[in-house]
């Protein structure tokens, strides 16, 4: 049979051809998609073109051909494995070689992340059908091991995973049409079935080489073949029309629509503007309005980047703007996931104050509690939290809920074990959705959060009823013992792609695409956001495990005894070509305007290039402008003049009104704070600015913790490593303490910070900080070997200072480590992780020494102070001051030019501030200290942009 190939431009072109096509007499058709989201547009189209034939609509993709052919043929299909599946065998592949090479292998292949982007590739090489043993053989064709080389070991794990799956009667996804040609080729019967049938393919812009060998053995086999095929207008294209050679193609007649360009300062001022010009002119206002009358909102679609799917929701709820998302969140999205990776990380971070408190005054958890109690009650570690729920009754529910599931994890179990330890956290009693639902008069907003929980949840059981097949199925890989963040990432993969139950759809509404649309979507008027240089292209990197130049080298090797049959692998230069590609197929989503939108800035402030994909299609007329609209910044508020949408927005007053900006002024009555007592630790805080040490010692305002690397954690680590290497050294003052640091980390780690034990995303900093840990223990042996250890008779690790009272004030601290000389000499250390550029001009040692000069009831004889040392471990120096005779011992250079008494002084000089400030309630901001100021926080409160005169929030324009 001949196969023919329509292509089209616009999805509205096409609907005659598919309507002609249900009318032709003969066999039944049968429609094959590319995706599941277009059967429901396909069959739109079928109904509005009055095509309903004599049989129900039969629109299938791939696998739903496969499955129907196998069974027609009498054959049992391969079972096809999930994405959470698919992790698993790669992950036990991975695992067995790090056990088999170790450190043989290249860095980053023991990190979760590394299966992904395994997979990634993988399933590349699977869709174009790239020979295992040849990959390895063009690659190294030596036959030795090369686990060192990154391209070797995706040639052998790729080797081993298919082997798996053939073993076990599985396949892949990305199989589906390799399997489903040579059922064609060698099961009569299959294509008998297939001749049965008139294929009508739509929507494929290309094929991969195993779907082009599908259709290829569809037709040689004498299938009734039709193709409906989009076009992307470049010059040069390489689409399905030049893939099948020899089909009679038809083109329908070019249509472009008219396009609309905004721009709109950073990401929530563009969408803002997107929004609202879609409101003004839906009120027959604004600058749209020039374009056509308003079709209404059942006739608008936008498509946003899934990252900012969110943010289009929360603006489109604040315009009031009736809107549906076009397919339902993942469970990755949910309360559920984002609750599991709350309690994963509060677990592998210790319990930490804030992020417990938070995680535990969740709606779904405690009611009535603040969070900001809990803070400042500051219990750290299970035990601290224990203790705190021993009196607070309804907060040890949630809280042994929370560590029943974090154990689970951290314990380690199988991939049915995590997703139980899931199930239970979300509905043992009270299930979360009880506990919600009986919120909902308070908090009607949690109606949707409520719905979405109930289908995740509902989608935790369904893959739990499967389990069992799959632990049959994949044998060892599915009954293998995850542990820690490797079983958090198995759930993460779950939860990105089991799918929720959107809602029910509601007619009259606008559409909301998070990512790419369906390629059969199309509204008559289309808002394509984020369309920024980027995001169109966006970064284009190479794979890691297989370069361009690998896939160049397998592209020249005869890998079949002939060339691999047209097998191609992208390069770099061609994945953007496809990026442009899907970019103009995103476009013609629009049947009569097409809204292009992007951010002028970034989240810094950075100004942020249009996407060059915008230029190529004016100048080949697959769009035309019709006008342009720039909101910058300064003109987030309508004017007075303009029409504004109330009461989602205010307008700026008239001119004239406001004709002189007013005073600024200070308050003058302070609001105080109660002050207990002043850390000497942070005395450097205050010399700095005495505002800033206000907002964040006396006030607690502290800035929102930024999720990965804690480096607070991190400190409290390495001081608990050094209070530990130091009393074993203690004990034993010939033992080596790079030696003692090494063999105490682990289980430091493992008390204060298993995230840098488990987690592979962190590990790496774990190690990096280990390594500075280890360099600085060698140096502080040299610095004992200068006589130091001979002449200290004891120290006293993590020792509390006696309280000094300076006006009534109690200043108090904690040293990390005083050396007593056997002359009654003291010196006080201090362990810093940063560099020794930071500590230079540190108070906080000398207020320690102050501390001491000033107490009378000392548990040892003290003849003087002889010097203070910062320890910085980010180039292993000392920085302090001390008394010449004791600058070696130190390790402070002899040419130091820092006079200890001038330190002691300075010292006394800052508490006295600090005291007069705690009885005054007084800390005025310090404007001159530039540095300071630099990475404040607080610098809107303090107002000093105001006070110094500048014009940050006045009109660029006026």
């Amino acid at each position: 049979m001949a196969l023919r190939i329509y292509e089209y431009r616009k999805v509205g072109s096409m609907k005659p051809i598919l309507s002609r096509i249900s009318r032709e007499p003969g066999n039944p058709v049968v429609y094959l998609v590319p995706g599941s989201s277009d059967r429901e547009w396909l069959k739109d189209i079928l109904l509005e073109e009055g095509a309903f034939g004599r049989e129900a609509f039969r629109i299938w993709r791939w696998d739903d051909l496969y499955r129907e052919a196998c069974s027609a043929a009498g054959s049992a299909p391969m079972v096809q494995i999930d994405p959470p599946d698919h992790w698993l065998a790669l992950h036990h592949l991975v695992r067995e070689s790090l056990t088999k090479w170790g450190d043989s292998m290249p860095p980053g292949t023991g990190q979760s992340s590394f299966v992904q982007t395994l997979g990634q590739t993988v399933r590349e090489l699977i869709r174009e059908e790239v020979p295992p043993e040849a990959l390895s053989e063009a690659l190294y064709p030596d036959g030795e091991d090369h686990p060192e080389e990154p391209s070797w070991l995706l040639a052998n794990l790729y080797r081993r995973y298919l082997e798996l799956l053939r073993s076990r009667g599985l396949m892949d996804s990305a199989a589906v049409s390799t399997e489903m040609a040579s059922l064609i080729e060698e099961n009569p019967e299959a294509a008998k079935w297939l001749r049965r049938w008139r294929i009508v393919l739509v929507g494929f812009y290309s094929f991969t080489h195993s779907q082009l060998g599908m259709v290829r053995a569809m037709v040689r086999n004498g299938a009734d073949v039709t193709l409906l095929s989009p076009e992307a207008g470049l010059d040069g294209e390489y689409g399905a029309p030049s893939q099948l050679e020899g089909a009679d193609v038809l083109r329908s007649k070019p249509s472009q629509a008219g396009c609309f360009v905004i721009s709109g300062g950073a990401a929530r001022g563009e969408m803002e503007t997107v929004v609202r010009d879609l409101a003004l002119w839906s009120s027959c206002e604004g600058p749209l309005v020039d374009t056509g009358k308003f079709p209404g909102w059942g006739e608008v679609g936008m498509t946003v980047d899934s990252r900012s799917t969110s943010l289009a929701s929360e603006v489109l709820r604040r315009y009031s703007v009736p809107f549906r998302r076009s397919e339902g969140r993942t469970v990755a999205e949910t309360i559920l996931w984002d609750t599991v990776r709350r309690a994963w990380d509060c677990y592998r971070d210790g319990w930490q104050p804030e992020p417990t408190a938070e995680l535990l005054c969740l709606p779904w958890f405690c009611h009535g509690l603040s969070e900001r109690r809990l803070v400042m009650a500051s219990p750290r570690g299970l035990k601290g939290w224990r203790d705190l729920a021993s009196s607070e009754k309804s907060l040890a529910e949630p809280l042994e809920r929370v560590v029943a599931f974090a154990e689970a994890v951290g314990k380690g179990g199988t991939a049915e074990e995590f997703l139980l330890a899931m199930k239970r956290l979300a509905t043992s009693s009270p299930d979360w959705r009880e506990v919600l639902s009986s919120r909902l008069e308070d908090r009607p907003e949690l109606d949707e959060v409520v719905l979405e929980l109930g289908s995740a949840v509902q989608e935790l059981d369904r893959k739990l009823d499967r389990i069992a097949e799959l632990q049959a199925d994949l044998g060892d890989p599915g009954k293998a013992v995850l542990k820690g963040g490797d079983g958090i990432a198995f759930l993460s993969v779950w939860a990105e792609s089991a799918v929720v139950w959107p809602g029910a759809s509601r007619s009259g509404t606008m559409t909301l695409y998070g990512g790419t649309p369906p390629v059969l979507a199309h509204h008559r008027i289309w808002a394509f956001c984020g369309v920024t240089a980027k995001n169109w292209p966006g970064p284009m990197a190479e794979s890691p495990l297989l370069g361009d130049c690998h896939k160049e080298l397998l592209h020249d090797m005869d890998l079949r005894g002939s060339r691999l049959d047209r097998t191609h692998l992208p390069l770099i230069s061609e994945k953007r070509a496809q990026r442009e590609v899907l970019f103009r197929r995103i476009l013609a989503c629009g049947d009569d305007l097409v809204i292009l939108s992007s951010p002028s800035l970034d989240g810094a402030g950075r100004p942020l290039p249009e996407s060059p994909f915008i230029g190529g299609a004016l100048r080949d007329r697959w769009i035309d402008e019709l006008g342009r609209e720039v909101r910058s910044v300064g003109n987030v508020l309508p004017r007075w003049e303009e029409p504004a949408l109330l009461p989602s927005e205010v307008q700026e007053p008239p001119r004239g009104i406001v004709t002189a900006r007013p005073d600024r002024r200070l308050p003058s009555d302070p609001v105080t704070a109660e002050i207990r007592s002043i850390r000497l630790s942070s005395i450097d805080s205050f010399a700095a600015c005495p505002f800033m040490f206000r907002c964040s010692q006396i006030l607690g305002l502290e800035p929102p913790e930024r999720p990965g690397y804690d480096g607070r954690l991190a400190g409290t680590a390495a001081h608990r490593l050094w209070r530990d290497v130091w009393k074993a050294y203690e004990a034993d003052r010939d033992a080596d303490l790079a030696s003692l640091a090494c063999d105490i980390w682990p289980s430091v780690l493992e008390e204060v910070y298993r995230g840098l034990l488990y987690s592979p995303d962190l590990k790496r900093r774990g190690d990096v900080l280990l390594k500075d840990i280890l360099k600085t223990a060698d140096y502080l042996s040299e610095l004992e070997n200068t006589g130091l250890r001979d002449r200290r008779t004891t120290s006293f690790l993590e020792w509390e200072l006696p309280v000094l009272d300076v006006d009534g004030v109690p200043f108090t601290g904690i040293a990390d480590r005083i050396d007593l000389l056997n002359d009654g000499t003291v010196l006080i250390w201090d362990y810093k992780s940063g560099g020794s550029s930071k500590y230079g001009r540190s108070l906080q040692l000398a207020c320690y020494a102050r501390s001491l000069e000033l107490s009378d009831s000392l548990p040892f004889e003290m003849s003087r102070v002889g010097g203070y040392g910062f320890i910085c471990q980010r180039d292993q120096k000392v920085v302090g001051a001390a008394d010449e005779d004791l600058r070696e011992f130190l390790g402070i250079s002899p040419r130091s030019r820092v006079a200890l008494d001038t330190r002691l002084k300075d010292a006394s000089d800052v508490m006295e501030g600090a005291a007069f400030a705690a009885n005054s309630g007084l800390f005025p901001p310090n404007y001159d200290n530039d540095q300071a100021c630099r990475n404040c926080p607080y610098s809107g409160l303090c107002r000093r942009g105001e006070l110094h005169g500048r014009e940050d929030d006045e009109d660029d324009d006026r």
